[in-house]
């Protein structure tokens, strides 16, 4: 099920679990899930699931009827002991993508009758994708990931012989041989009340000290602060350090705000409601979070490591907050399965080179239940936060050519 992010993949997906009669059933989803699956199983159905998870597993009982909820951290252990399920669901299943990692190895390991794999984005590069998803579906269908390769996507040679795969090279044939293992509802067919989204851009110059230490990080590869050398070793390293620059000096010892963090700022000021606000760096969430509280507003901070009952309590009290100036502020990596719907509008201090992780934060607010629908991207002229900008453009251009499968073989074009 590759639904919209916001439409609802949990509903439908325990209701069927529900006209099943709640058989031996193992949910696998983030940690941060985990109550979310607990609470809906409970309220909708009176149904109280089974925990496994750090701490409590080796208590967990894993063989009695019913539904047992754990992370992907804890599916080794749980295979260990128990192999055969009547329903497996795995949520965020763009998890298991890579077939090289111990999620997919896990995965492969249990057998059930029923598989439910859920993600509101499904693909990140390309076809590629796909494979490790199809092949714990359809195992004898989509056997072998290189002869996938080789009908969907393009192909080169890299650099020492590597091979590099991306997009999609024949997109009817393989909406054809997704449409029968591949749902996907989007927002404008099933939540026609909802506004549409509106995704802009908001450009800004930075600061003569900003715009000095970056200058000084690109050319030099290093800069000079209060508290000594900022070092960037590699390329990867400088291009971490240019990020978290352009979300506020301070992350890097400048004593400066930089011009992103005074313009969120401002905007939250004209707007005067509710607003939700993501950056990349979690000690970026702590910076901006300061920022707002110095300027009267309340500011709450997720970010990942939080126990579920925490990340649930500080959404609890954004969702339910009465104060119209209030914000959450948040790390981008953990917009998912929790819903901000009280927020008006979204603004991203710095954002993911991975369109799909964005996408998923901007429908925290823009989800069933929710009116907000602006989202705002602060970009810094002349940067690389600008130019990256414009090539995630043609990364969501492929996702939706393999995702939407349907509307191609609908309309019988591309």
């Amino acid at each position: 099920m590759g639904d919209d992010p916001g439409v609802g993949k949990t509903p439908p997906t325990i209701v069927a679990i529900a006209s099943l009669g709640f058989p031996d059933t193992l949910i696998v989803c983030p940690k941060n899930a985990i109550g979310v699956w607990e609470a809906h199983l409970e309220e909708w159905y009176g149904h109280k699931a089974k925990l496994y998870i750090s701490g409590r597993a080796k208590y967990a009982d894993i063989a009695s009827p019913g539904v047992l909820i754990t992370n992907y951290e804890q599916l080794g252990d749980i295979v260990k002991r128990r192999q055969y399920w009547s329903v497996v669901v795995l949520d965020e299943a763009h998890k298991i993508r890579n077939r090289k990692t111990q999620a997919f190895t896990n995965t492969k390991r249990i057998s059930a009758k029923y598989f439910f794999l859920l993600s509101g984005t499904p693909v990140f590069k390309g076809a590629q994708d796909l494979w490790a998803p199809l092949n714990v579906l359809a195992p004898m269908k989509f056997t072998a990931y290189w002869p996938f390769v080789g009908r969907y996507c393009f192909e080169d040679v890299g650099w020492g012989g590597s091979r590099n795969v991306w997009g999609v090279k024949d997109p009817l044939q393989l909406a054809k041989d997704l449409s029968p293992y591949f749902l996907r509802r989007r927002k404008v067919d099933v939540l026609t009340d909802l506004p549409v989204k509106q995704r802009d851009k908001i450009p800004l110059h930075m600061t003569p000290k900003q715009a000095k230490h970056y200058v000084d990080l690109v050319r030099e590869m290093m800069t000079e602060t209060s508290e000594g050398l900022v070092l960037t070793p590699s390329a990867a390293v400088r291009t971490v350090r240019l990020r978290e620059l352009l979300v506020s000096p301070r992350l890097l010892a400048i004593d400066d705000d930089g011009v992103a963090v005074p313009a969120l700022m401002e905007k939250l000021e004209e707007r005067g409601t509710p607003t939700l606000v993501y950056t990349p760096f979690r000690a970026g969430v702590r910076v901006i979070a300061e920022y707002i509280r110095r300027n009267k507003w309340a500011a709450l901070e997720l970010v990942g490591g939080l126990t579920p009952s925490r990340t649930a309590a500080i959404v609890r009290e954004f969702q339910n907050g009465t104060d119209p100036n209030r914000v959450l502020v948040a790390t981008v990596s953990i917009g998912s399965a929790w819903t901000g719907t009280a927020a008006q509008q979204t603004y991203f201090v710095g954002y993911d080179w991975a369109p799909q992780i964005n996408i998923q934060a901007e429908d925290r607010m823009h989800r069933y239940g929710g009116r907000g629908y602006e989202v705002y991207y602060f970009t810094h002229r002349g940067t690389i936060d600008e130019h990256v900008m414009d090539v995630l453009g043609g990364k969501i251009t492929v996702e939706n050519l393999i995702v939407n499968h349907r509307l191609i073989l609908d309309t019988g074009r591309i």
